[in-house]
């Protein structure tokens, strides 16, 4: 059986391998990109070596919360994928509100307040840039060591015990917190909830592509969909925390409060809209119970394996 064309194989499951093998494999290529982007030898911009490296490290700790039941060092592996992240967290929220205040402006009505935007833009682009000079330094540092311990330790990892029911039970368990979360949501929802539900949703999403190759075709699919749905959440919180940030703006600079009051009123209208648009797509990719999702998903793996061998 053929893997999915295109694929990566850096960052799937593929034939010829254990899935312990396999897990390994995407393993260290995830740490091995943090690393090179923290150190200087993966984008030469420091903003994206930023970005770059904190979504490698995501994307690790997702791959690790799905073998979690098959690995003894689960906890270290994981402890030390977050931590990395966490260490550059606060220089890429400093780029993912200038970035969040460029997706505004696609959204909002042309011409309703570019001129507010432009203004605003240019302060964010100030502390962004201030942030990477005085402190980027030392936090890329502090991060890069230990997404090298990390590596270190993704040497030593006991993958032997990863197989089918491994992947079956971290699918369940992550699939089960985001449906936990969407039902609560269909009830009521703040910011926060919002924002739980997308991290969950977006473990799942990771999962599914880690295993697309078991069945491309509904796979593929599933993947995209959650894709989209984790976009319009993730457009949604960062229109939060961009709310959030202009007030912290404005008591510094108070000549852009009429500015920052326009942009906020208008994302206000925008927020709602992407809310809708999440709990519509929710309810497609939260339609099954989690019994019925894992086994689904798990017999697709079990098939593929079989076809392999």
């Amino acid at each position: 059986m053929s893997d999915a064309e295109g694929s990566r194989p850096g960052f799937v499951f593929v034939t010829g391998e254990t899935l312990g093998q396999g897990f390994q494999r995407m393993y260290v290529a995830m740490l091995d990109d943090a690393v090179a982007h923290l150190s200087g030898e993966g984008h030469p911009d420091e903003v994206e070596a930023v970005h770059e490296a904190r979504k490698s490290l995501k994307k690790a700790r997702s791959l690790v919360r799905l073998v979690r039941d098959g690995m003894p060092q689960y906890r270290h592996a994981n402890r030390l994928c977050r931590d990395a992240g966490r260490k550059i967290s606060g220089l890429r929220d400093a780029s993912a509100r200038i970035e969040t205040l460029d997706m505004a402006r696609e959204r909002f009505p042309e011409g309703a307040v570019d001129e507010a935007l432009d203004r605003i833009r240019v302060e964010l682009v100030r502390r962004r840039d201030q942030a990477h000079a005085t402190v980027g330094g030392p936090q890329m540092a502090a991060a890069l060591t230990i997404a090298r311990e990390a590596r270190t330790h993704a040497e030593i990892l006991e993958v032997d015990g990863i197989d089918a029911s491994t992947l079956r039970s971290g699918l369940a368990r992550t699939y089960d917190r985001g449906l936990k979360l969407f039902r609560k949501v269909q009830k009521g929802y703040d910011t926060e909830l919002l924002h739980q539900w997308r991290k969950r949703a977006k473990y799942h999403r990771y999962h599914v592509g880690f295993l697309v190759n078991a069945w491309p075709l509904p796979l593929k699919a599933r993947e995209k969909a959650l894709h989209t749905l984790t976009e319009y959440l993730g457009d949604d919180h960062d229109l939060a925390v961009l709310r959030d940030s202009l007030v912290a703006v404005v008591s510094e600079l108070p000549e852009l409060q009429r500015d920052a009051a326009a942009v906020v009123e208008v994302a206000r209208g925008v927020r709602a809209e992407l809310q809708t648009l999440a709990l519509a797509d929710g309810a497609r990719c939260f339609a099954e119970d989690t019994i019925g999702m894992a086994s689904r998903i798990t017999s697709y793996i079990e098939t593929w394996q079989a076809g392999a061998l």
